[in-house]
């Protein structure tokens, strides 16, 4: 299965004093055309994709430690199919929808899930 990876936090480096609104980019691909101009592909180049969730709230934490961070897991026929056309997407719409939530060992079965959803 092709799987997209997407990653997002609740804070940014510019402004740790308050968390922002998560938010994932779920834009199909450009392509090159001849001109040198991209246009938008019309579908999805993935089977599944991985939404990764740093829920750390300091920059004093570290980035790597595997307990801040979540995991989701959705069928791009899923978002295709709920969210049609969407370039991006929030936390609560993402839950909304048939996602597999899952720690760092547990993405394999996340997406196996989700393919099978």
């Amino acid at each position: 299965a092709r799987v997209e990876v997407r990653a997002a936090s609740y804070v940014s480096s510019a402004d740790d004093t308050r968390p922002d609104q998560v938010s994932f980019d779920i834009a199909p691909p450009l392509f090159p055309k001849p001109t040198g101009d991209f246009v938008s592909g019309t579908k999805r180049n993935c089977d599944a994709y991985i939404f990764c969730l740093y829920k750390g709230m300091d920059q004093s934490q570290n980035i790597l430690d595997l307990d801040f961070w979540e995991f989701y897991a959705v069928s791009a026929e899923t978002l295709e199919n709920e969210r049609p056309g969407r370039i991006s997407i929030t936390l609560p719409s993402l839950m909304d929808l048939s996602v597999w939530q899952s720690d760092y060992y547990g993405i394999p079965e996340a997406v196996e899930k989700a393919l099978a959803a």
